[in-house]
Order: C-alpha cells, then sequence, then structure tokens
C-alpha cells in the first residue's frame, strides 16, 4: 500500500485504469482520462508543491546544532575475495 500514498502512483494508476477503460467502457475511460490529464497538467505545471510545503516549513524551522565536532560517514561497500586457483 506504500506505493499508492505517493501522488504520482496515484496519477499513474488512474491513467492506468483509464486506459484499460477506455478498451472496455469508452464513455467511463474517456471521462477518467480527461481528469488524470487535468490532474497531471495541474500537478505539474502549477506552483502547488510549493504551496502545499510552505505551511509545513514553516511549522518545523530549522535547527542547527551550535557546536559540531565532527562529521561521521557511513559507507557500505561489497567486497569481492578473488580466489587464486
Amino acid at each position: 500500500m506504500a506505493f499508492l500514498s505517493v501522488p504520482s502512483n496515484l496519477l499513474l494508476l488512474s491513467a492506468i485504469v483509464s486506459f484499460i477503460l477506455l478498451l472496455i467502457h469508452r464513455p467511463a475511460g474517456v471521462i477518467l482520462a480527461v481528469l488524470s490529464l487535468a490532474a497531471f497538467a495541474i500537478s505539474t505545471l502549477t506552483p502547488l508543491g510549493n504551496v502545499l510545503l510552505t505551511p509545513l516549513e514553516q511549522r518545523f524551522p530549522e535547527q542547527y546544532p551550535t557546536n559540531i565536532q565532527g562529521i561521521m560517514f557511513w559507507v557500505a561497500r561489497t567486497i569481492r575475495l578473488a580466489m587464486d586457483t
């Protein structure tokens, strides 16, 4: 269900369902396709994301530590062992 929590995935899912409905029941497929295209255009071509994120950014201000002693990096590597025969 995490797939459905991302809004862009919901738009993709609605586009796929609208394509299937175009094959099965044309009027419903056309309506869903138009709505999916409109939602996609509104979400990508307008500053809707910034409008929705601004209240969250103002609610949780950035907090930086006053004294930084150092920076620690965790690196995960794959080690391959070559055995000579």
